[in-house]
């Protein structure tokens, strides 16, 4: 599970959005750590801002960009809390997730 303390800027990150719980077919979204608390803000927790990896690549990171580009961009930025970052999975996580459910579907049949 991610830790605020594990987070790398630069790195990417992965959320699974299952499209059948059934048959666990499920959507890997790449995100990038852009970094944490980068706007003033009344609220008393944690902030971490990740951009999706289609827009960082195509514009570099929303914090580096002019106006209407950033506009664009800010568009693939979600914000997370200390308890939302469950919700996301480093590269060893992803790969467990994903192993788990290909031994499911194949058991016995190897």
């Amino acid at each position: 599970m991610l830790t605020p303390e594990s987070l790398l800027v630069g790195a990417d990150y992965f959320s699974i959005e299952l499209l059948n719980v059934e048959k666990e077919v499920f959507k890997v979204q790449t995100y990038i750590y852009i970094g944490k608390n980068l706007y003033k803000s009344q609220k008393e927790k944690d902030e971490y801002y990740f951009q999706d990896a289609q827009s960082y690549f195509e514009y570099g990171s929303f914090l580096n960009l002019k106006d209407k580009r950033r506009r664009k961009s800010k568009q693939n930025v979600i914000v997370l809390d200390n308890e939302s970052l469950s919700f996301l999975f480093d590269i060893e996580e992803l790969k467990s997730y994903v192993d788990n459910i290909y031994h499911k579907r194949f058991k016995g049949r190897l």
